[in-house]
């Protein structure tokens, strides 16, 4: 019960937030980050995608997920 009320505060709290659906390539890029930071050397445009929305930050030249991006891939686990 209680992380359905997390997931609505969340999602109330970020309505509006993502206003486009995430490619493939994107929610890969996601997926990654959650394992941890990634170079900027080695990142890709989609990189910069997620960081245009809010969902991936630059932080010492490593992309790292936002909190955003963080409630973004929880959200996904909660709807699959």
């Amino acid at each position: 019960m209680k992380q359905v009320k997390y997931t609505e505060e969340v999602t109330s709290a970020h309505r509006g937030w993502l206003r486009r659906l995430l490619s493939a390539h994107e929610i890969a890029a996601l997926l990654m980050l959650a394992c941890g930071p990634v170079d900027s050397t080695a990142a890709t445009a989609d990189f910069l995608a997620l960081q245009e929305v809010g969902l991936v930050s630059m932080v010492n030249e490593r992309f790292s997920l936002t909190d955003a991006g963080s409630t973004y891939l929880h959200l996904l686990r909660e709807r699959r």
